[in-house]
């Protein structure tokens, strides 16, 4: 609320294309979607593929920077932010990029 962003879904997914693919795409009409988890380059990270599927190549997937370097973003419609699923890596990137993005999105 600080931020000016309403939560509209939260869903815990199981590391599995199909689920993860529906609820991705059934998010189509939000304003952003930020995904937590999943992005890394493991044998259960599934992220990018499925969200490659729906909207295309990220306009980045890595950054230079410890913690927090398998963050990918899509531009969208709508925006796609998949943050690493380390609890650190998260807390990291959400201030870095997603704060910013949210707050450039209401002005």
């Amino acid at each position: 609320d600080r931020l000016g962003a309403e939560l509209i879904h939260h869903e815990h997914l199981p590391d599995q294309r199909e689920p993860m693919a529906l609820a991705v795409g059934a998010q189509g009409d939000a304003d952003l979607i930020l995904l937590c988890g999943g992005i890394s380059k493991g044998k259960r990270d599934f992220v990018r593929p499925v969200v490659e599927s729906l909207h295309g190549a990220p306009a980045f997937h890595g950054v230079a920077q410890r913690p927090g370097k398998p963050l990918a973003f899509w531009p969208g419609p709508p925006p796609i932010f998949a943050l690493p699923g380390n609890p650190m890596s998260v807390l990291v990137c959400f201030h870095r990029y997603v704060c910013p993005f949210l707050q450039a999105m209401q002005q």
